[in-house]
């Protein structure tokens, strides 16, 4: 009886649990329907390609991107303080000439001396060589060696107008050296070559010449009994590289009677430096030496006048003085 009941509780659970899902296939109603509706698409689809295929166009580029946004912030505007504006009138134009070059010394020097010389070639033209410088006039018979150089000393005359002329235009070119003792340098130079043609071609030969820091030296060691006659040697500016020797020597016994020496004539070119009684200052002159020629040396003998020069109305011996005594030694 317990084995019946056992029996139908397992059969009626049997009954209640029901077997899993199994899968179900589609019907075939709805599968056919599908496929039913997928012809009828495409059969649209071609149809409206026939009818209408010009308005169908492939595209395969990607879609457009999203315009690019640029966030640009404002940034705060600056305050700026502006002035006043002041009114400005237009300054004129100026033209500079170009800065000519900047001269030498000797350059300005040049320049104011050709100045100089064409001004009094101006006042000689103008009033005569005798009267713009008097001294001329005092030579007469003159040679031709003399006459030569006649013309050259209206560069030094020395008239008022004459000084004038020349300081005006040193201070006009602030030169450093004076025309005056430049002139007489040259001029002297000039009659320096005139004597040596003279004694080369004459009887007596040629002039003796001595270097010029020899004469210096001689000079100063024997000047001491000549500046006791003549003071204003004291004063003055030997160019002792333009003197000359010239005369006939004359032969003498020395001190000790042993020594023979010869005593010649030495003329030796000089400017005052200051004012005194014998010249003006910067006057130019010829100082006439008796000199002693010796093995020891020059000993300076003596100072004359140069044969009066000195005390006539020009008071020095001058340039045409020397060519005139040189050229009668040397005849």
């Amino acid at each position: 009886m317990l084995h019946n009941l056992n029996k139908n509780k397992q059969m009626k659970s049997a009954r209640t649990q029901r077997p899993p899902a199994m899968p179900v296939a589609p019907k075939k109603k709805d599968s056919k329907f599908g496929l039913l509706v997928a012809i009828l698409i495409a059969a649209g689809a071609i149809y409206a390609g026939f009818t209408h295929k010009d308005e169908i166009v492939e595209d395969f580029s990607p879609p457009p991107k999203a315009p690019e946004v640029i966030v640009v912030e404002d940034e705060p505007t600056p305050v700026v303080a502006t002035k006043p504006v002041v009114k400005v009138e237009p300054k004129p134009v100026v033209v500079t000439k170009p800065t000519p070059p900047k001269l030498t010394t000797q350059q300005i020097f040049d320049k104011a001396l050709k100045e100089y010389k064409d001004a009094v070639d101006k006042n000689v033209e103008k009033v005569g060589l005798s009267v713009w410088c008097p001294s001329v006039a005092e030579f007469q018979g003159l040679s031709q060696p003399q006459r030569e150089v006649l013309h050259l000393m209206k560069y030094v005359s020395g008239t008022e107008e004459a000084s004038n002329l020349r300081t005006s235009i040193e201070k006009k070119y602030n030169l450093e050296h004076k025309i005056y003792p430049t002139i007489q340098y040259q001029l002297w130079k000039n009659v320096k070559d005139r004597c040596r043609a003279i004694a080369k071609y004459s009887r007596q030969g040629v002039l003796l010449e001595y270097h010029f820091g020899e004469l210096n030296n001689d000079w100063n060691a024997t000047k001491e009994p000549i500046l006791e006659n003549w003071s204003f040697l004291k004063d003055v500016a030997f160019m002792w590289e333009n003197a000359l020797f010239t005369g006939t020597p004359q032969i003498v016994s020395g001190n000790n009677g042993e020594n023979i020496v010869e005593r010649r004539t030495l003329y030796v070119p000089y400017v005052v430096m200051k004012d005194n009684d014998m010249a003006s200052k910067n006057q130019y002159a010829v100082a006439e030496f008796q000199i002693l020629l010796g093995e020891e040396g020059i000993t300076f003998e003596d100072m004359s006048p140069g044969r009066g020069q000195l005390y006539r109305g020009r008071g020095v011996m001058t340039h045409v003085d020397v060519l005139g005594y040189i050229l009668e030694s040397h005849q």
